[in-house]
């Protein structure tokens, strides 16, 4: 898609992902590094977090003969 110079760009928006790229190029742009990236960030924020286990997901029965 061409950038069209008449487009308004909300600067929140923009913000918000340079500071997204610039995380991400931090990391050489690896998934994975990025993850423990937010996930000791986390744990530094001592905030109380909630947990909730796993849920299966609805299967829907199948037809039997």
């Amino acid at each position: 898609m061409a950038h069209d110079a008449n487009k308004w760009e909300d600067p929140i928006v923009k913000e918000v992902r340079d500071i997204r790229d610039r995380i991400a190029a931090e990391h050489g742009y690896d998934v994975r590094a990025i993850g423990r990236y937010y996930q000791q960030k986390q744990v530094r924020a001592a905030r109380k977090l909630v947990t909730r286990p796993p849920r299966r997901p609805d299967v829907p029965k199948t037809a039997t003969r």
